[in-house]
């Protein structure tokens, strides 16, 4: 506090300030520091007490107030990379508002602010903080610290294309980061990486989503960018070798050379399916059948493949008849076979006795006595056969008998060859009815003698015409011979009325 002496006559001057000090002195001004610790304003009688040369004296008084001490006081980070946020502590005492100047234009209030300071240059900016704490009786103080704020570089990069399927695996990477005396540092995200700043290009070696990471710094600032990419498993591709045409039920073998897969489904089209790699299938049913093999890949990829009309199955014969009878003597009664197969063109008759036949419905005569076993053999056009046998299908007997009729009406139309059918009633042809004959011989004369007709088959008879003429109507003579499958030997005569 300064003290102007206004004192007039007065040699001697006694300061008193009222906080128990006192001075003495000439006339002149005073200077007098107050301090107090309390919170609150204190007042102070300060007393000059003026003595003339003469010793006379006068006195007088004034009252000083003293606010409290005020002290601005903070802290804060003061170095940092760009941008850099500070919030200082404030440490003042004794005031109740602050006034912030940032040094850089910026001016805030409160007791808390924040701010943040941006370096775009290459070089270390220094702003000075400046903190004006005042108190509520109007007192103030400063204080000031300086931030350093360090240039902090900018990453930026762009990895093309972002999106491919193998084996296509090269990414294109182009730099896009702020210049400056920076450093790269480059994480491909698959174990590999660059201190190049320009990389250009980099491949995978598989599949997978990869992140790429560019680091920019400076001795004590960094910027980091990233960016993901993807490398998707390569689509399958379906491909198989199997076909087929044949009989049923046909196998066909399937070889899977399919490249990508993981699975597989096939469709066989009969209604059959696998998911085997290499399968076997067998086609029971005839018909055209289209195949199909679906893969599935690494990603979830599908590819399939269809093979039109890739397995022919073609029908199999079937081979089945029926015999009558199925007794019979030996060599004259046949037995007559009914072809009820199907699917079939051809045929294989074996009657067990050495013969065979390639007709539809033979008729066959065995020759030796036993029980013989019958098997067709019916094929197509496809070659399909399918085979039916019947053991002990027919059972031979020797046995001997022949019996010649005593009329007949040959037939005026022809004369015909003289082959018979013994079911037919017509009676145009003369022959016996018998059973057993292995050997025969047949003669037939006109009452002056004249041989007429002669046959050793016993299938032929006489057809009753002489020389391509009708013989008349009239009596004839025949004669006949015959032996036997039981060994028994006949030699026969009589006379047939031919009647026209």
């Amino acid at each position: 506090m300064q003290f102007q002496d206004l004192t007039i006559g007065a040699t001697n001057l006694a300061w008193e300030f009222g906080d128990g000090i006192v001075e003495q002195g000439g006339p002149g001004d005073a200077a007098h520091t107050y301090t107090h610790s309390s919170p609150d304003p204190e007042l102070f009688d300060a007393v000059l007490v003026a003595t003339s040369a003469y010793g006379c004296t006068d006195t007088t008084q004034l009252e000083i107030q003293v606010f409290p001490a005020v002290v601005a006081a903070f802290t804060v980070v003061d170095e940092a990379c760009s941008p850099h946020t500070v919030a200082p502590m404030n440490q003042s005492t004794g005031a109740n508002s602050f006034l912030w100047d940032m040094g850089n234009g910026n001016v805030l209030v409160g007791s808390s602010p924040q701010h943040t300071y941006v370096n775009s240059t290459q070089d270390a900016q220094v702003f000075t903080m400046t903190l004006t704490a005042t108190s509520p009786y109007g007192c103030t103080d400063q204080v000031q610290h300086e931030v350093t704020v360090l240039p902090v570089p900018f990453a930026a990069f762009q990895a093309t294309p972002f999106l491919q399927q193998y084996p296509d695996a090269t990414v294109d990477i182009a730099n896009n980061s702020a210049p400056g005396p920076w450093s790269h540092a480059w994480d491909f995200g698959d174990g590999n990486g660059s201190q190049e700043q320009d990389p250009g290009a980099h491949t995978y070696a598989t599949w997978g989503q990869y992140t790429i990471t560019l680091v920019v710094s400076s001795a004590f600032c960094a910027d980091t960018v990233s960016q993901m990419v993807e490398i998707q498993p390569p689509m399958p591709t379906a491909s198989f070798i199997g076909s087929g045409e044949g009989c049923a039920p046909l196998t066909v073998h399937f070889t899977n050379t399919s490249l990508g897969g993981l699975s597989y489904q096939w469709n066989f089209g009969d209604g059959g399916t696998s998911s085997a790699t290499d399968p076997v299938h067998t086609y029971t049913i005839p018909g055209t059948y289209t195949v199909s093999l679906t893969a599935y890949g690494i990603g979830g990829g599908v590819n399939t493949m269809v093979k039109v009309d890739s397995v022919i199955v073609h029908p199999n014969a079937i081979a089945y008849f029926v015999l009558m009878p199925e007794e019979v003597v030996v060599p004259s009664d046949p037995v007559f076979t009914y072809n009820l197969s199907g699917n079939a063109t051809d045929y294989l008759w074996d009657f067990g006795d050495g013969t065979t036949y390639t007709t539809m419905n033979p008729i066959h005569y065995y020759t030796q006595v036993g029980a013989f076993d019958v098997m067709l053999v019916a094929n197509n056009q496809w070659n399909c056969p399918d085979t039916f046998m019947v053991a002990n299908a027919v059972t031979t007997k020797a046995a001997g008998h022949i019996e010649f009729p005593n009329a007949f009406t040959p037939d005026d139309m022809g004369p015909g060859d003289g082959t018979y059918n013994e079911s037919d009633f017509s009676n145009h042809v003369f022959f016996p009815v018998y059973e057993g004959v292995q050997e025969y011989q047949l003669e037939i004369y006109n009452r002056w003698g004249e041989l007429l007709f002669v046959t050793d088959d016993v299938r032929i008879g006489w057809n009753g015409w002489y020389r391509g003429q009708p013989a008349k109507q009239d009596v004839y003579v025949w004669k006949a011979y015959a032996r036997f499958s039981d060994g028994r030997e006949t030699q026969m005569k009589g006379d047939v009325t031919l009647l026209r």
